[in-house]
């Protein structure tokens, strides 16, 4: 039985730094989890925006999990470079009242259950019984590779990804804003069927 000697846990970009002594390292990489896309609301609600790569630079990458739309599921992301590599859980879509669940963490978390990371994000519900609902974004892949020390430089760049934005609501014949990995989309305004903006930091509705 090997036991690690330590564990550091990335929520952040950061950088990784060779300790002493050091014989290997085992890197276990989540990608963020794709956005659910908004509800249609007699409208078209906003596709849900697509997740950002975890990156352990040189070694291994694990994509983002995709976004959903209101016509197609969020797709996995996979993973490069790993010497186990698992494709994220696909979005689901449920017609009617309910949104899509959000693809399943490659380690078995779902997006409405506390597990891994990664998950995809859940899908809008619909505003009647005839109204599809938002689809499910994908989740994140996964990696997990070892490396030998004599591999390693004195330092490596992690890139930790972010999970995609969801959907902004549509309004009667208007359409809610995309998500990003920096928001989600703004809400269409049923007033004035405006379309709501993309996202960003602060999504504004239209």
């Amino acid at each position: 039985v090997t036991t690690l000697s330590a564990v550091r846990t990335y929520t952040a970009d950061n950088t990784w730094s060779k300790p002493a002594n050091l014989i290997y390292i085992e890197v276990e990489l989540w990608g963020g989890g794709g956005g659910g896309a908004g509800a249609p609301g007699w409208g078209t609600g906003g596709a849900g925006g697509t997740a950002s790569s975890t990156v352990f630079a040189g070694f291994a990458t694990s994509t983002g999990g995709n976004g959903a739309s209101n016509s197609a599921v969020g797709t996995g992301g996979t993973c490069t470079g790993g010497d186990i590599g698992i494709t994220g859980g696909s979005g689901s879509a449920v017609s009617g009242v309910f949104g899509g669940y959000g693809g399943e963490s490659p380690q078995g978390g779902a997006s409405l259950s506390r597990g891994f990371p990664g998950a995809g994000g859940n899908g809008g519900p619909g505003v009647g019984a005839t109204e599809n609902a938002g689809r499910g974004g994908g989740s994140g892949g996964y990696c997990k590779v070892k490396i030998s020390a004599a591999s390693l430089g004195s330092s490596v760049s992690v890139t930790v990804g972010k999970g995609g934005g969801g959907g902004g609501g549509g309004a009667t014949s208007a359409t809610g804003g995309a998500g990003a990995t920096t928001g989600g989309g703004g809400g269409a305004s049923p007033s004035t069927d405006m379309n709501g903006g993309a996202g960003v930091a602060n999504a504004a509705g239209g």
